[in-house]
Protein backbone atom coordinates (compact mmCIF):
# COMPACT_ATOMS: atom_id res chain seq x y z
CA UNK A 1 0.00 0.00 0.00
CA UNK A 2 2.75 2.69 0.75
CA UNK A 3 4.46 1.73 -3.00
CA UNK A 4 1.21 2.58 -4.37
CA UNK A 5 0.83 5.80 -2.51
CA UNK A 6 4.58 6.36 -3.35
CA UNK A 7 4.07 5.51 -6.97
CA UNK A 8 0.96 8.23 -7.56
CA UNK A 9 2.78 11.30 -5.49
CA UNK A 10 5.41 10.53 -8.22
CA UNK A 11 2.69 10.28 -11.12
CA UNK A 12 1.18 13.32 -9.82
CA UNK A 13 4.12 15.80 -8.97
CA UNK A 14 5.16 14.64 -12.35
CA UNK A 15 1.85 15.69 -13.70
CA UNK A 16 1.95 18.76 -11.98
CA UNK A 17 5.75 19.64 -12.91
CA UNK A 18 4.62 19.21 -16.57
CA UNK A 19 1.32 20.85 -15.97
CA UNK A 20 3.78 23.87 -15.08
CA UNK A 21 6.16 23.86 -17.85
CA UNK A 22 3.42 24.28 -20.23
CA UNK A 23 1.35 26.84 -18.97
CA UNK A 24 5.03 28.74 -18.43
CA UNK A 25 5.62 27.99 -22.44
CA UNK A 26 2.06 29.54 -23.48
CA UNK A 27 2.82 32.31 -21.42
CA UNK A 28 6.73 33.17 -22.74
CA UNK A 29 4.79 32.41 -26.35
CA UNK A 30 1.80 34.78 -26.10
CA UNK A 31 4.24 37.29 -25.14
CA UNK A 32 7.43 37.38 -26.74
CA UNK A 33 8.15 39.91 -29.26
CA UNK A 34 6.00 39.67 -32.85
CA UNK A 35 8.63 40.25 -35.93
CA UNK A 36 7.07 43.43 -37.98
CA UNK A 37 5.01 43.12 -41.22
CA UNK A 38 6.32 43.55 -44.40
CA UNK A 39 4.46 46.93 -44.38
CA UNK A 40 5.64 47.69 -40.72
CA UNK A 41 9.46 47.44 -41.65
CA UNK A 42 11.95 50.03 -41.17
CA UNK A 43 12.26 52.32 -43.76
CA UNK A 44 15.65 53.31 -45.03
CA UNK A 45 16.72 56.92 -43.93
CA UNK A 46 17.82 58.87 -47.04
CA UNK A 47 19.67 62.54 -46.72
CA UNK A 48 17.57 65.31 -45.63
CA UNK A 49 17.46 68.15 -48.41
CA UNK A 50 19.80 70.76 -46.74
CA UNK A 51 18.35 73.49 -49.11
CA UNK A 52 15.28 73.88 -46.69
CA UNK A 53 17.59 75.78 -43.99
CA UNK A 54 17.97 78.59 -46.21
CA UNK A 55 21.92 78.54 -45.78
CA UNK A 56 21.87 78.03 -42.45
CA UNK A 57 24.16 74.55 -43.47
CA UNK A 58 26.03 76.38 -46.05
CA UNK A 59 27.33 78.24 -42.89
CA UNK A 60 28.33 75.47 -40.53
CA UNK A 61 30.28 73.94 -43.78
CA UNK A 62 32.32 76.93 -44.26
CA UNK A 63 32.90 77.18 -40.87
CA UNK A 64 30.72 79.86 -39.87
CA UNK A 65 28.17 77.97 -38.30
CA UNK A 66 29.61 77.17 -34.87
CA UNK A 67 31.09 78.90 -31.40
CA UNK A 68 34.94 79.70 -32.60
CA UNK A 69 37.00 77.80 -29.84
CA UNK A 70 34.36 75.63 -28.41
CA UNK A 71 33.70 72.46 -29.13
CA UNK A 72 30.75 69.48 -27.48
CA UNK A 73 31.56 66.07 -26.38
CA UNK A 74 28.65 63.74 -24.69
CA UNK A 75 29.34 62.57 -21.21
CA UNK A 76 27.38 60.28 -18.39
CA UNK A 77 28.85 62.78 -15.41
CA UNK A 78 30.11 65.91 -14.92
CA UNK A 79 33.32 64.07 -13.48
CA UNK A 80 33.46 62.53 -16.72
CA UNK A 81 32.92 66.01 -19.03
CA UNK A 82 35.90 66.89 -17.10
CA UNK A 83 38.32 64.28 -18.23
CA UNK A 84 37.14 64.37 -21.96
CA UNK A 85 37.99 68.34 -21.09
CA UNK A 86 41.27 67.64 -20.10
CA UNK A 87 42.07 64.71 -22.91
CA UNK A 88 41.93 67.54 -25.40
CA UNK A 89 43.23 70.05 -24.29
CA UNK A 90 40.20 72.23 -22.74
CA UNK A 91 38.45 73.72 -19.71
CA UNK A 92 35.09 72.61 -18.95
CA UNK A 93 32.70 75.63 -19.39
CA UNK A 94 29.53 73.89 -18.19
CA UNK A 95 27.72 70.41 -18.08
CA UNK A 96 23.86 69.73 -18.10
CA UNK A 97 21.78 67.17 -19.70
CA UNK A 98 25.11 64.79 -20.80
CA UNK A 99 26.19 67.08 -22.80
CA UNK A 100 30.14 68.98 -21.82
CA UNK A 101 30.63 72.38 -23.50
CA UNK A 102 34.34 72.39 -23.42
CA UNK A 103 36.57 76.18 -24.17
CA UNK A 104 39.14 74.67 -26.12
CA UNK A 105 42.99 77.20 -26.98
CA UNK A 106 42.67 75.75 -30.81
CA UNK A 107 40.40 76.17 -33.41
CA UNK A 108 37.86 74.22 -34.34
CA UNK A 109 39.14 73.06 -37.63
CA UNK A 110 42.61 72.21 -35.48
CA UNK A 111 40.61 70.29 -33.12
CA UNK A 112 39.13 68.34 -36.08
CA UNK A 113 42.39 67.31 -37.77
CA UNK A 114 43.86 66.14 -34.29
CA UNK A 115 41.19 64.19 -33.88
CA UNK A 116 41.48 62.77 -37.61
CA UNK A 117 45.38 62.33 -36.55
CA UNK A 118 44.86 60.65 -33.24
CA UNK A 119 41.51 58.43 -32.61
CA UNK A 120 42.57 57.78 -28.98
CA UNK A 121 41.48 61.44 -28.04
CA UNK A 122 37.56 61.20 -27.21
CA UNK A 123 34.95 62.15 -29.48
CA UNK A 124 33.86 66.13 -29.31
CA UNK A 125 32.35 67.58 -31.84
CA UNK A 126 31.60 71.66 -33.08
CA UNK A 127 29.34 74.02 -30.78
CA UNK A 128 27.15 74.51 -33.39
CA UNK A 129 24.98 77.69 -33.04
CA UNK A 130 21.72 76.79 -34.26
CA UNK A 131 22.00 74.41 -30.80
CA UNK A 132 21.19 75.26 -27.68
CA UNK A 133 24.45 76.61 -25.78
CA UNK A 134 24.65 76.41 -21.97
CA UNK A 135 27.17 79.06 -21.75
CA UNK A 136 24.85 81.91 -22.43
Amino acid sequence: MKKKKRIKTWFLSITALVIVAAAAALFFIKNRPQALAAEEQPVEITPVNMSVYNGETEDMLNGQGYVENQVVAVADSKREAKKIAKAVGGELLSYENQVAVIQIGITVEEMLQRLEEDPSLPRVYPNYQNYQTFTE
